[in-house]
């Protein structure tokens, strides 16, 4: 209906390179959009946003918006996801470390009007190209799920937070602004925390 959204964002961080990278495809009433972004260190390397009419390909099984790919090789499990620009990009695969960490369609994010969804604490693996040779990447990353039709009319702002604590554990945080709320003290938030396999 008017206004949903079903989204998937793939994020992840190489600490020992410095290479940090997010893209998200979203699909809407509206049509698909795709953001990508590609960091070395505070610099940023590539970046790519697009707006369609629709994706090409027919489900997530592999989708994609300009420059940003994702593909499903196994629901829950495997992912892939590819972002080529001039600047950089990379070719990456996510593997699930953990099960879905889904925050509870009762939470206060969810009754404030925002989406509702899953993260999982994953394995990346392939390869990063900052503008010169691809080099491999084998660090933590996650991949969320989120839906729902967003009242943008009634929200300020939805975020979110992530901490990996190792491949074991992560924590993952949402919160919901209203515009009614005043400060971050109003905000609605919720965590869930991920326990590895």
């Amino acid at each position: 209906g008017p206004g949903f959204v079903d989204a998937v964002t793939f994020s992840f961080g190489d600490v020992p390179q410095g290479v940090f990278g997010v893209g998200r495809l979203s699909l809407g009433d509206g049509g698909a959009s795709a953001i990508g972004a590609l960091f070395e260190g505070r610099r940023l390397v590539a970046s790519f946003a697009a707006d369609a009419d629709a994706p090409d390909g027919e489900d997530w099984s592999d989708l994609s918006v300009g420059a940003l790919r994702t593909g499903t090789a196994e629901p829950l499990a495997r992912w892939s996801v590819s972002l080529e620009t001039e600047g950089g990009g990379f070719d990456l695969g996510f593997q699930a470390l953990a099960a879905p960490a889904r925050f509870p369609v009762d939470a206060a994010p969810a009754r404030a009007g925002g989406p509702q969804g899953y993260e999982q604490l994953c394995r990346v693996q392939g390869s990063v190209s900052t503008g010169g040779a691809p080099r491999p990447v084998d660090c933590l990353g996650q991949r969320g799920h989120c839906w729902g039709a967003i009242d943008w009319d009634a929200i300020e702002s939805v975020r979110s937070l992530s901490a990996w604590l190792g491949p074991d554990a992560a924590v993952f945080v949402s919160a919901v602004r209203t515009r009614a709320a005043r400060s971050h003290a109003d905000d609605a938030l919720a965590a869930v925390v991920a326990e590895g396999y």
